[in-house]
């Protein structure tokens, strides 16, 4: 779990430039292509549709929150605590 947690950590400075190299690429993609005429407005929706679907925000959350809940189930007595932890063991592979 603390490896999980330090490697979550670890991603977080990277994030913000991971997705404009990402934008970056497919502008520089599309200067590439001759003679194509485009909407600059509609690019910029476009782009802002997949960055948007590039950020991982709510993924790294639903991690953390998964490892929390992992660490408070493991100190838990009783029936079906491993159930309960294999169950968000695979959360966290989602």
């Amino acid at each position: 779990m603390d490896n999980i947690q330090t490697l979550l950590a670890s991603i977080e400075p990277y994030e913000k430039a991971r997705v404009e190299k990402i934008r970056q690429n497919i502008v520089n993609g599309l200067q590439q292509i001759p003679n194509v005429d485009y909407d600059k407005n509609r690019l910029e929706q476009e782009l802002i549709y997949y960055i948007e679907k590039l950020d991982i925000s709510e993924e790294k959350q639903r991690l953390a929150n998964h490892l929390k809940y992992f660490r408070e189930t493991m100190n838990e007595e009783g029936h079906g605590v491993g159930k309960k932890l294999g169950f968000i063991a695979q959360e966290m592979g989602r």
